[in-house]
């Protein structure tokens, strides 16, 4: 199974409490973080080693993958009361650059640099650094399009009314009236005289006959009129920008990964 280990050093015990107490606090297990302050090794070791032996405990601790340098910071640090930190990684069972960041944020010493104050020569691989990052600027466009919407219809319904149309009309009525009048002196008698007859003449009434003719009186016709109108549209765009800031160079903390361990 492949494993890594990341050693971080501190200054003081507190540093290194608040570190172990962040990656627990990230899913770290406890198991796989260990200490190597002055008192806990003075526990474990008994007696202090001898000089010119105090370097190769660490080489021993560490499975012989660490630097002369690397074994003088760890050494000067526990000596004045600091404190180093090993987090074992294996497949499956944590992030290493998430370990990292939570050792980074509590300021562990620059291996490198500490190496240098102590008269060590700068030989410690520093952590891998990314050659390339990538920060999307996005911006937004504005797409205009057109949607029909219902502004309603217009509908013909037909229905009848009634009115009351008025037109006078002359009616005629015809009636017989009989007048007697005195016949004239020489008048001669008619041949079917004494013969009895009948004469007769009829009498008429004019009555009112009221019919009804439907006509076209007009025609209706839909149509659809189209008309054009220009609008103008005002839209907020949203677009990101970025602001280019040169950073002082600062002391960047060092994490030595040990991959033998």
């Amino acid at each position: 199974m492949k494993q890594e280990t990341l050693v971080a050093v501190f200054d003081t015990e507190k540093q290194a409490d608040m570190a172990v107490f962040d990656l627990i606090r990230a899913g770290v297990l406890q198991s796989n973080i260990d200490r190597h302050a002055k008192a806990a090794l003075d526990a474990r070791a008994g007696p202090a080693p001898a000089p010119g032996q105090d370097t190769g405990f660490w080489s021993h601790l560490f499975g012989g993958e660490t630097s002369d340098e690397q074994n003088a910071v760890y050494e000067q640090t526990t000596r004045s009361r600091g404190d180093v930190v090993t987090v074992l990684l294996l497949d499956g069972e944590g992030d290493a650059e998430q370990v990292m960041t939570v050792l980074e944020k509590h300021s562990p010493v620059d291996v490198a640099e500490r190496a240098a104050t102590y008269g060590q020569v700068a030989s410690i691989t520093p952590l891998p650094i990314r050659s390339e990052q990538t920060f999307q600027l996005s911006a937004e466009r504005l797409a205009v399009s057109k949607r029909q919407v219902n502004r309603g219809a217009i509908r013909l319904r037909r229905f009848v009314q009634t009115k009351v149309a008025e037109q006078n009309v002359t009616l005629q009525d015809v009636t017989v009236a009989v007048d007697r009048r005195a016949a004239a002196a020489n008048t001669p008698v008619a041949p079917d005289a004494f013969m009895g007859g009948m004469i007769e003449m009829t009498e008429t009434r004019e009555e009112v006959v009221v019919s009804k003719r439907a006509r076209v009186r007009e025609e209706l016709v839909l149509h659809k009129v189209i008309s054009e109108r220009v609008e103008t549209i005002h839209e907020n765009l949203r677009s990101e920008e970025v602001e280019v800031e040169q950073i002082p160079a600062v002391v960047k903390p060092n994490i030595a990964p040990n991959p033998g361990l």
